[in-house]
């Protein structure tokens, strides 16, 4: 910006010698700018195809599991798959139907009759 209010023009008018050198600061920001968006333009289509690539080179397995530690543990950042692996075993065992009850009134309990009755 010093730069730019150097390269404003004196004139005879202290008010157009101003004007002139914030005209001058106004094309060096407007330039500034352009040269920050291409750099930002830049950077983001790089972090995309790195993003891309890191979602390509996943193996079904992780994709499995993300999707079934429901993203809530994704967006906190933890890639633990121990952590992941205890919580869907957690979540199996809980969700696990042990017992059912036919519609003749019989109670089923191993696994095969309970597949069969539900």
């Amino acid at each position: 910006m010093a730069s730019a209010w150097q390269k404003g023009a004196t004139r005879d008018n202290w008010i157009e010698t101003v004007q002139g050198k914030l005209d001058e600061c106004r094309k060096g920001l407007r330039k500034w700018s352009r040269n920050l968006a291409k750099k930002r333009t830049a950077a983001i289509s790089e972090q995309t195809k790195l993003l891309g690539q890191l979602q390509r080179d996943e193996g079904p397995e992780d994709i499995r599991w993300k999707q079934q530690a429901k993203r809530r543990w994704l967006v906190g950042g933890d890639m633990n798959i121990r952590f992941y692996h205890a919580y869907m075993n957690q979540r199996r065992k809980k969700n696990e139907i042990k017992r059912i009850i036919d519609n003749e009134g019989n109670e089923l309990t191993d696994k095969e009759e309970v597949v069969i009755g539900f």
